[in-house]
């Protein structure tokens, strides 16, 4: 009996361990290699351009300059922070017009998506204003 309970515990412990392992891979290895990313844009009355993770664009380009300056201040621009030590990643960012985008970003336990106003110096300097959370792109 003894021997088989020694058995039953190596058993759950290796099952734990390849659990963990797992989770660690799919948080850590989505983060060290991102996608290739998708740019889509479409013309009717309006022009967006969805930007993903990964998607690389010319630093000069508003893409570029925008994605960038996001992914370095999600973080404070938010107003809900991360939890369980989780770090912000931009999933997404669409710009909907010349100083409108919106932003889907996530730390690994919460998904939250934004709207805000931007302008983009002629140095590459970026303001955003007016950034408010919605609720219904989630």
């Amino acid at each position: 009996m003894e021997q088989e309970n020694s058995k039953m515990a190596w058993i759950w412990g290796v099952i734990i361990l390849v659990v963990v392992i797992l989770v660690i891979w799919l948080l850590v290895g989505n983060k060290a290699t991102p996608n290739t990313g998708t740019v889509s844009t479409s013309t009717a009355t309006t022009t967006t351009t969805s930007i993903s993770y990964g998607t690389n664009f010319a630093a000069t380009s508003t893409e570029g300059i925008l994605m960038k300056y996001m992914s370095a201040n999600i973080s404070r621009i938010s107003p809900q922070k991360e939890v369980l030590g989780g770090k912000f990643l931009i999933t997404n960012l669409v710009i909907t017009s010349s100083n409108t985008a919106e932003v889907s970003y996530s730390d690994g336990h919460i998904a939250l998506a934004g709207r805000f106003n931007f302008a983009i110096n002629g140095n590459g300097a970026v303001t955003i204003t007016n950034f408010v959370m919605l609720t219904d792109k989630l």
